[in-house]
């Protein structure tokens, strides 16, 4: 009995309630009041995170993509205008060998940089342009005999392209070849020349290049690169005085332009005629004073020029399309 108890006080001793065991527990507690804290720290900078990934997205969205992608269009714009540019010099050089056949290839860039993921490039369109477009010239001779005939090419098509660039950050525009002459115009603006018709005068003497396309069925559109190939068909070359012809004296040489840029066709033969001359433009709807609409009626715009004693016209004709 003895060592029954003995044993049963030494296996079941009275616990101890002193002062270590209450300072574990308090322990125990702070550590589990930091380990609190910060399981609430990690999902608010979490959200603080995500907050600051947002903002910095929606920043990037309404200030930065929009003034990238607008540069991106103004200088696909230029681009354009130089690609347009570098055609009509290579028509006017190809006419120039007289070599029937030759032909040429001009590549069209349609679409604009994109910036992904963000945005994607803006298209464009490549059309025939003005259908109703054309240059005229009218003029009176005198030959041998005292007869006198009076000429014009009313029977010649005119030459005209149209890219439309479906702007998304800057307003929409169109960059045109017509008649020789590159034309910037946004809807709503007044039309901008950019590189001037092949149309000289100076001291008497006037030059005219004049082109005409044929074929033009169908249009390119998309982002990526289109081609204008052209291929000269004829070429017609007049000049005066020859053969005892000359150009009638005291009469006026008369250039008519059919467009849908009025204002840069007047400010440009307005420039090249003498002060006393000035050009008229007819149209409707007030075509002739109002701004510039895509696919708007087109005017006729004229100038009368006197005292010419040397007149050279060459007359190119084009095959052209698309690819």
């Amino acid at each position: 009995m003895h060592r029954t108890q003995s044993a049963r006080r030494t296996v079941s001793p009275r616990p101890r309630l002193g002062g270590t065991a209450r300072s574990g527990t308090g322990r125990n507690v702070r550590r589990w009041r930091r380990l609190g804290r910060r399981g609430q720290v990690a999902p608010v900078a979490t959200i603080l995170g995500l907050l600051l990934v947002v903002t910095f997205i929606a920043n990037y969205l309404t200030t930065t993509l929009p003034s990238q992608m607008s540069v991106n269009d103004l200088n696909h714009e230029v681009q354009v205008e130089n690609q347009l540019g570098k055609l009509s010099a290579l028509l006017t050089a190809v006419s120039m060998t007289g070599t029937q056949g030759v032909q040429i290839v001009q590549p069209i860039s349609l679409g604009t940089l994109a910036a992904p993921p963000f945005a994607g490039a803006d298209y464009s369109v490549l059309s025939q342009g003005n259908l109703t477009g054309r240059l005229t010239v009218s003029f009176s001779v005198t030959g041998p005999g005292s007869t006198t005939q009076t000429l014009t090419n009313l029977g010649v098509p005119g030459g005209s392209l149209l890219v439309h660039l479906q702007n998304t950050y800057a307003p929409a525009a169109d960059v045109a070849y017509d008649q020789g002459a590159v034309i910037y115009a946004q809807p709503g603006g007044y039309p901008i020349l950019v590189d001037a018709p092949p149309i000289t005068l100076s001291n008497g003497a006037l030059s005219l290049w004049v082109p005409s396309f044929q074929g033009l069925a169908v249009t390119e559109s998309g982002i990526g690169a289109a081609e204008v190939r052209a291929r000269l068909v004829n070429l017609d070359q007049l000049s005066y005085p020859v053969n005892g012809f000359s150009i009638t004296s005291g009469s006026t040489v008369t250039i008519t332009a059919v467009t849908p840029y009025p204002a840069v066709w007047m400010a440009y033969l307005d420039s090249i005629t003498p002060t006393s001359v000035t050009p008229t433009c007819t149209g409707v709807r007030g075509v002739c004073s109002s701004s510039y609409h895509p696919s708007g009626p087109s005017a006729t715009v004229s100038v009368a020029i006197p005292g010419v004693t040397t007149l050279t016209i060459d007359y190119a004709t084009f095959a052209v399309t698309f690819g």
